[in-house]
């Protein structure tokens, strides 16, 4: 316990100390406040538009798009460094085992998600609370609590995926363009097969990318959603959008999360740092 107390301290200099948490962290801040004030002033005349718990949906939908980006683009920022810098060859000349020194990545991952996840709570939830009647409703419902959840599983997977990308690619610059490219490309590559095989959409979907970006689908959650979006496909002569179901999608972000973590252990294990 005392080892990793000292780790977290360590860490959380290294934190306290970077531009790029400061950077980043502070961009998914003024995001948040200009949505926040966006929709407080599309309901200036009427403050019960943007109020809990129907705000929930809103306030969410952007933000949980790009939090877990912007998550893992951060956890890039914090990690590849320690090889480029070679100040995690020194840790270890330190006296510092490999495990531990990923261990402390770790808790970097335990230390910066949260903060992520509270702050569009936060900031969109303090900013449609006044106009919220708590005798009348509850401020939170279920549908909300499971989107949220699925936003905070999100943030693990991309975290995750990211700890596995700066830890194989090993420098910043490089590790962000395949982090990136690869979210891309799946989407990509993903509709290409679709065009040319219709039933691929049900095993594409569980592919990481798939399960971010249907976890991102409000559809997913609010069965008002799901109703009015399938009206509007039975219009255009289409069938019913058929989705999984929210556990199978949340057991598949974990999964991919403990693979992501369990590759990044073997190779920091296994390569010279």
């Amino acid at each position: 316990m005392t080892r990793l107390r000292i780790l977290a301290r360590v860490e959380a200099i290294k934190i306290r100390r970077s531009r790029s948490f400061l950077v980043v962290l502070g961009l998914f801040i003024l995001i948040n406040v200009f949505f926040t004030l966006t929709s407080l002033r599309a309901a200036a005349n009427n403050p019960f538009l943007f109020a809990l718990p129907d705000a929930w949906q809103s306030i969410l939908e952007i933000p949980a798009g790009l939090g877990p980006l912007l998550a893992g683009v951060l956890t890039i920022l914090l990690v590849a460094p320690e090889f480029t810098w070679k100040t995690a060859r020194q840790s270890v000349i330190d006296g510092l085992g490999k495990g531990e020194f990923l261990l402390g990545k770790l808790l970097v991952l335990a230390a910066i998600l949260p903060v992520f996840f509270a702050i569009p709570l936060l900031i969109g939830g303090g900013g449609a609370l006044p106009g919220s009647d708590a005798g009348q409703a509850p401020l939170i419902r279920s549908e909300d609590l499971g989107y949220m959840f699925a936003y905070a599983m999100r943030l693990v997977l991309f975290g995750s995926a990211a700890l596995f990308v700066a830890v194989l690619i090993r420098a910043s610059g490089p590790a962000m363009g395949v982090f990136l490219l690869y979210w891309l490309l799946e989407t990509i590559v993903s509709e290409a097969i679709q065009v040319m095989w219709r039933g691929a959409e049900g095993v594409l979907r569980f592919l990481p990318g798939g399960v971010s970006d249907t976890l991102n689908d409000t559809n997913l959650h609010y069965a008002n959603e799901l109703a009015w979006t399938n009206a509007s496909r039975a219009e255009r002569g289409l069938g019913p959008l058929e989705l999984p179901e929210p556990w199978m999608l949340l057991l598949a972000a974990a999964l991919y999360s403990a693979l992501f973590v369990g590759l990044s252990f073997h190779l920091v294990r296994r390569r010279d740092l």
